[in-house]
């Protein structure tokens, strides 16, 4: 497993949407905000900080997870996809 599937990141700020609220569909702002997330099921841990409208989202995989439940959940989005396309 190569590190770009191992670590995802993700940055946005919510000034936009202060600054221009009439190009945004709401506006909401984030003055300080913190979280620290395991995901049994998908082995990932989620780290999320806001500082002052700048928002960091890292979600590293550290475990292989469920597996069991991550196949039967991959036949369910097939079957739909399948259905979809039928």
């Amino acid at each position: 497993m190569s590190l770009n599937d191992r670590i995802s990141v993700e940055a946005w700020n919510d000034w936009e949407a202060v600054l221009m609220p009439w190009k945004a569909a709401w506006v909401d702002f984030s003055f300080v905000a913190f979280r620290v997330e395991y995901d049994k099921r998908f082995g990932n841990v989620e780290l999320y900080f806001a500082v002052i409208g700048m928002h960091f989202r890292v979600v590293a995989k550290v475990a292989a997870g469920d597996v069991e439940f991550q196949t039967e959940l991959q036949q369910m989005i097939e079957s739909i996809s399948d259905d979809k396309e039928a």
